[in-house]
């Protein structure tokens, strides 16, 4: 078992197995404990202790370490006499499925092999990619998807390579030399070839994590990610943000570098079919583009607006949006620790954690404000997520009085 990993967090701590996924959020009493306890001390010491400190009796004191203990013991797993506070979230490290995409304009001629396949030599979330496929269908199928993405410059060598063998009706997916895929539709074939390129992008082994959030660039050049679990509609907000003139680093899964910042992923956005009539006025083309079913959900495909983002962009807003229909609009600003934990919760994925990894994740999180959003309707919610996109910039050049602000029972202008 991996030693545990402790950062200070607020009042309390942030605790984690060394090697693990795993976050575990302790408040300033039970951090107290954990480091008499780390230091040495002896459960019935650290009720004595405790008693002195608060004034309680000993045996009030020796319950509540008893009951801390109980909790490390039942909710952190076979720590056995380690110390540590109720567990109030983790992070998940299965894979993520489906997912957002990004940004761009550049549009990339393809071109015919010697074989007569179409072919691509692309660049994806900072990676080179070449995209060759020999059947025609599937090509033109697949072509509206990588149009609107960066060309690699010319004489460079990509550092991947996609493969799409065979017919519409029969072919296979290759990744830097391995099957992985096969089908009989040309839909399948473009949903897998999408998904190739976002684990080609995403990389999440070599970021600080990946978090499972739409993202777009504010004013000033630095990024707002919307935050959330499936459902939540950071892609549709997402997308009427980006039809409102912000560029888009992705909407659904934005890599964060070790350095901190966020990385667009250049991809298409992949909208469900309960958000085709709300965004079709912003985006009349939405309808036009082929349906494919991911997790059994029909989706359809959708070229982001804007030039392309060159580079990653520093973190500057974190946003948690909520559509609740018939509801008031309210922005509420976050604690930290409150950001921490719906990143927790949003299934989010982290590396395995160091304590250097540990530490700079938590900075992180400390480094930008954060606002959970609701809304009962889209054009509300792009109203909102502006004005926070203006109090972050208010805040970042020193004009604003406070740097929380809170506007519950906001109500959006007429459009």
């Amino acid at each position: 078992m991996g030693a545990m990993l402790k950062t200070p967090f607020r009042a309390g701590a942030v605790l984690a197995r060394e090697g693990g996924k795993e976050l575990f959020f302790l408040d300033a009493l039970s951090t107290w404990i954990w480091e008499g306890h780390e230091a040495g001390m002896e459960i019935f010491e650290l009720a004595e202790a405790l008693a002195g400190r608060f004034d309680l009796s000993p045996s009030e004191a020796l319950a509540d370490v008893r009951r801390i203990l109980e909790a490390l013991d039942t909710r952190m797993g076979g720590l056995a006499d380690r110390l540590s506070a109720p567990v109030l979230s983790e992070v998940e490290g299965s894979a993520l499925q489906e997912r957002g995409r990004a940004e761009p304009a550049f549009r990339v001629p393809p071109e015919r092999g010697p074989e007569g396949e179409t072919s691509w030599n692309l660049t994806v979330g900072g990676r080179s990619v070449s995209v060759s496929i020999v059947d025609a269908k599937l090509a033109e199928a697949a072509g509206p998807l990588l149009a609107h993405l960066e060309a690699l410059p010319v004489r460079s060598l990509p550092e991947h390579g996609i493969r799409l063998n065979g017919a519409a009706t029969s072919w296979s997916l290759w990744v830097d030399g391995r099957d992985v895929a096969a089908g009989r539709t040309a839909e399948d074939a473009s949903l897998h070839l999408m998904d190739a390129l976002m684990g080609i992008a995403e990389r999440p082994e070599e970021r600080l994590l990946s978090l499972h959030a739409g993202g777009v660039v504010m004013p000033g050049g630095s990024g707002a990610v919307l935050v959330g679990a499936g459902g939540a509609g950071k892609t549709t907000l997402s997308a009427a943000l980006n039809a409102e003139g912000f560029p888009l680093l992705s909407d659904d899964v934005v890599p964060v570098t070790p350095e901190g910042t966020l990385v667009g992923l250049r991809l298409c956005l992949t909208v469900k079919e309960g958000s085709w009539d709300v965004l079709e006025s912003r985006f009349p083309e939405l309808k036009a583009g082929g349906i494919v079913y991911r997790c059994g959900q029909a989706t359809r495909y959708l070229p982001p607006r804007n030039p392309p983002i060159a580079g990653p962009v520093p973190l500057g807003l974190f946003l948690f949006p909520e559509f609740r229909p018939h509801s008031s609009c309210a922005t509420t600003a976050l604690p930290p620790e409150e950001i921490l934990k719906r990143i927790a919760a949003s299934n989010s994925v982290i590396p395995d954690l160091s304590q250097s990894r540990l530490d700079a994740l938590v900075s992180w999180v400390s480094s930008a404000p954060g606002y959970s959003l609701v809304y009962p309707d889209l054009e509300s919610g792009v109203a909102l997520a502006r004005e926070c996109f203006d109090i972050a910039a208010r805040n970042r050049a020193g004009r604003s009085e406070s740097p929380v602000r809170e506007m519950q029972g906001w109500t959006a202008p007429e459009t």
